[in-house]
């Protein structure tokens, strides 16, 4: 394996998600992941972290941020852009549609 493949640094994280009532005739809820917490919290997945008005934040569970040395450049742009991101890939669900979300 290629040393540019393997993480230089391993970052433990939370995920932190907020659903949001939709104004459409075809979904219930739009969801947007809003945030990560330093390491790993001890709670359970799907547990309310606040309830605002028609919008409900949620940790969502875990994730580990894996950091590549020739990803360098672009974390520097990242940070250098004034409001630095963070993205992440739902997982697929396996029991139906829902089944993963509270």
């Amino acid at each position: 394996m290629s040393p540019a493949a393997i993480a230089l640094l391993r970052i433990p994280v939370g995920v932190v998600v907020e659903r949001r009532k939709a104004d459409s005739p075809w979904i219930d809820f739009v969801w947007r992941g809003i945030g990560v917490l330093p390491d790993e919290p001890e709670m359970k997945p799907w547990t309310v972290l606040r309830e605002q008005d028609e919008a409900t934040l949620y940790y969502a569970g875990n994730a580990t941020v894996d950091l590549y040395r020739s990803e360098t450049a672009r974390y520097r742009e990242n940070m250098a852009s004034g409001t630095p991101s963070i993205s992440r890939a739902a997982p697929r669900r396996s029991g139906g549609a829902g089944s993963a979300l509270p």
